[in-house]
C-alpha cells in the first residue's frame, strides 16, 4: 500500500516537473525552485518514514 502511494506520487511529481518545464517561459524561475524544493522534500521525508517505519517493523 505505502509502495503504491509512492508510485503514484512519483508518477504526479513528474507531470507536476513536467509541467512545469513547459509553462517555465510565463513562470518567475524563484517561484518554480521554491516549488520543486518543497515537492522534493516532501517526497524525501515520506521515503525516510516509510523506511522507518520498515525498520520498526522488523525489531
Amino acid at each position: 500500500m505505502l509502495y503504491f502511494i509512492l508510485i503514484v506520487f512519483s508518477i504526479f511529481y513528474i507531470i507536476y516537473n513536467s509541467y512545469y518545464i513547459v509553462m517555465d517561459f510565463g513562470s518567475i524561475g524563484i517561484f518554480n525552485l521554491v516549488s520543486n524544493l518543497i515537492v522534493s522534500v516532501y517526497i524525501i521525508g515520506s521515503v525516510f518514514y516509510i523506511l522507518k517505519n520498515k525498520t520498526n517493523n522488523k525489531q
